[in-house]
């Protein structure tokens, strides 16, 4: 329970800080004041009041959304016609809905932007025990709620604040609500409801709507639970537990030059560096300036320990980034090559199309003044001889620049898979990088 309150006042400081950055309006958000506690005991017990009161506040910080009566929803409308607020009504969207979201301040009682006071009293009845009575004044409709005045053990009133809230907020919210115990192992696992952080190991007896919610559980070194449960009933409870992910391997990796190892860009270490590699999809980077970064996936880890030579050392030798760059610039100019060769190859292939058209027609005119007007013929039939020797001359030029522009994609290619003589004495042993990739 003590680690619930915890989890509780650090989830209080985190949204007192973040709603104090927040502009109010009155049409999308309800203020709820936690007054100051009165003490009507000794004094000697005034240390409870700040305690009990920081109970409340947690508690009220963790409540989703307040619904409005038709009255207040009729007194908002009417509020919204006036000049003071029309600008506050235009940002909420012009319109009112049954749900606002709270925002809860420590602050004495007040009518101003007609909130919800929530004023607490306590007395200390014995040794033991301590009388503690709720009430909230909603000052739009000017009701006041409460339950009447609970006595329960003073221990139970500060390591269980739910024993006495829940049934207070319940009345409050005017929605079916429930409640919900969580539990996670191993301790400092964080529990999230929803999103929002409810508790740090366990979360007892939190308040939450009829309905789905998602839970969530993680720590550090432990595989993440989620999980979708809906609620109906008081008294939901679930533990749990959760799974350290299996090791797949514990490696040692080291380079020439050192670098710095990330895996999943979170740094471990320089090299050389012995890791362990959870059984989950994970990238390994070494960096280490003037040179490229040499890039380690899971999937290329699998395929190395099944080789039957393989072992559990990594050694990597990164490539200068000035070599790895100038065998990038060629492979893009190899490219470069072969697209304006490919043109080329296609405009020729056009022409040659066109040649063997015009070849055909003049034969065919060439037939058709045969015998009628011969010298006609004559030139038609020369003609048909020079457009056909153009073709063929263009086709084999056609083929000559396709020919060019396939073995320029060839050499893009190479320069990808095939190390040079200057790529090769920066190889690796067990593992080798080439532009980006990982081979092994």
């Amino acid at each position: 329970m003590k680690k619930y309150a915890f989890a509780c006042v650090f989830f209080s400081i985190f949204l007192a800080t973040a709603s104090g950055h927040c502009s109010f309006n009155i049409f999308q958000n309800r203020k709820i004041n936690i007054c100051p506690v009165e003490n009507k005991g000794s004094e000697e017990h005034g240390y409870l009041s700040e305690s009990i009161r920081t109970q409340v506040y947690s508690y009220a910080l963790a409540i989703p959304f307040l619904t409005l009566t038709d009255e207040e929803r009729a007194f908002l409308k009417n509020l919204s016609r006036t000049d003071e607020y029309s600008e506050q009504f235009s940002q909420a969207g012009e319109k009112i809905t049954y749900r606002m979201i709270p925002l809860v301040e420590k602050c004495e009682p007040s009518q101003d932007l007609w909130p919800i006071n929530i004023c607490v009293s306590f007395r200390v009845v014995s040794e033991e025990d301590v009388e503690i009575t709720l009430e909230a004044h909603n000052t739009i409709s000017g009701e006041a709620v409460g339950t009447p005045p609970r006595t329960l053990p003073l221990g139970t009133a500060l390591n269980n604040p739910g024993s006495y809230l829940t049934p207070f907020f319940k009345m409050l919210l005017r929605y079916e609500t429930h409640t919900a115990t969580f539990e996670a192992e191993p301790d400092g696992s964080l529990i999230f409801i929803d999103g929002t952080l409810r508790g740090i190991g366990r979360a007892d007896g939190i308040l939450l709507a009829a309905g789905a919610h998602r839970l969530t559980v993680k720590n550090e070194g432990y595989l993440e639970h989620t999980d979708i449960f809906s609620l109906s009933e008081d008294g939901y409870f679930v533990k749990v537990v959760l799974k350290k992910p299996e090791a797949l391997w514990k490696i040692r990796i080291s380079s020439t030059p050192e670098a710095g190892v990330y895996l999943d860009e979170r740094f471990l270490g320089k090299t050389p560096l012995d890791i362990d590699v959870m059984r989950e999809p994970f990238t390994i980077t070494l960096r280490s300036d003037g040179y490229r970064d040499a890039v380690i996936h899971s999937a290329d880890m699998e395929t190395h320990v099944r080789k039957k030579d393989a072992s559990d050392a990594i050694d990597v030798k990164l490539i200068p980034s000035a070599i790895a760059q100038a065998r990038y610039e060629s492979a893009e100019m190899y490219k470069k090559q072969a697209k304006l060769l490919s043109y080329a190859g296609f405009a020729m292939l056009g022409a040659t199309i066109l040649c063997g058209v015009e070849k055909t027609l003049y034969e065919q005119k060439a037939d058709l003044y045969e015998g009628v007007d011969q010298p006609r013929s004559d030139r038609s039939r020369a003609t048909a001889r020079t457009f056909s020797v153009l073709t063929v001359s263009s086709a084999a030029a056609t083929g000559v620049l396709f020919g060019f522009s396939f073995l320029r994609i060839l050499k893009y290619f190479r320069a990808y898979e095939e190390p040079s003589q200057e790529y090769e004495k920066y190889s690796g042993i067990t593992l080798q990088y080439r532009i980006g990739e990982v081979k092994f």
